[in-house]
């Protein structure tokens, strides 16, 4: 079974042409071709120069979940999640899961160590 994004919804965004404090939350909610389940995944969309902030108060940061942009362009970043996300396939949907969980954090995966550090967290805590 191949995945396909069946839409987005970002939590920050109310204009296209204004870039949202990063980094932003973009959930995207995930399907497969001629299924009705859809996995949500919670994508954290953010900068280099948010990076860098964030590199004064940790030592390390896991890419894990992160979408890095040069800038804010929402159609650029949909489509190249949804080019992305079409190239994964699995044999169940709880492979398929696990493969996109490079993309994002998973509705079923919800802990608290999945980015790390979390970057909605304040520095330094």
């Amino acid at each position: 079974m191949f995945a396909e994004v069946k839409h987005f919804q970002w939590t920050d965004v109310v204009d296209d042409n204004v870039a949202p404090d990063f980094p932003t939350l973009l959930e995207m909610h995930v399907t497969s071709p001629g299924y009705a389940a859809v996995l949500r995944f919670e994508v954290a969309v953010t900068t280099i120069e948010e990076l860098t902030q964030r590199l004064n108060f940790q030592s390390c940061i896991s890419g894990h979940g992160q979408v890095v942009v040069a800038e804010f362009d929402r159609h650029r970043i949909e489509s190249f999640l949804r080019s992305a996300v079409g190239q994964v396939s699995a044999e169940t949907w709880e492979e398929l899961e696990i493969a996109l969980g490079r993309f994002g954090r998973s509705e079923f995966n919800m802990a608290g160590a999945y980015w790390s550090p979390d970057p909605w967290e304040a520095p330094g805590t």
